[in-house]
């Protein structure tokens, strides 16, 4: 399994793509749902998603969960190589997920089916308090 757990993708995106290998040829999906749950400016999300992009990724996909049902997101998702989780609302991003079957969805493609996860700040926490206490 491959994880990676930070407080902001653009500030380390630098020191994970050595860890990971050629990055060029990996479809990436850019969760934004926790952002959702914001309001005001969310420069940020741009921000980070270009520095996904600096970093080598050539396949950079936006995607939510909102909206979507379980057999949806797996079906969406199966054909990524990286989930990226982008950072936000963590009380947002925990109902949508919940309500929408994801939990359950992202969990198998990372735990059994080897996709690389890495979340920023909400996602980050999401997974750290619920998905390895469970």
């Amino acid at each position: 399994m491959q994880l990676f757990l930070t407080s902001s993708i653009g500030e380390v995106i630098g020191d994970i793509v050595p860890k990971i290998g050629n990055v060029s040829n990996l479809k990436l999906t850019f969760i934004t749902t926790a952002a959702e749950g914001e309001e005001g400016d969310k420069s940020w999300v741009d921000s980070d998603r270009q520095a996904l992009i600096d970093a080598g990724f050539k396949q950079v996909t936006d995607y939510t969960f909102t909206g979507k049902n379980t057999k949806q997101i797996k079906n969406d998702l199966k054909g990524f190589d990286i989930l990226h989780l982008n950072g936000g609302n963590t009380a947002y991003l925990l109902k949508v997920i919940h309500q929408t079957g994801a939990f359950d969805v992202i969990k198998d493609l990372v735990l059994n089916q080897g996709k690389i996860y890495t979340g920023s700040s909400a996602p980050a926490r999401w997974w750290q308090a619920v998905v390895l206490k469970n």
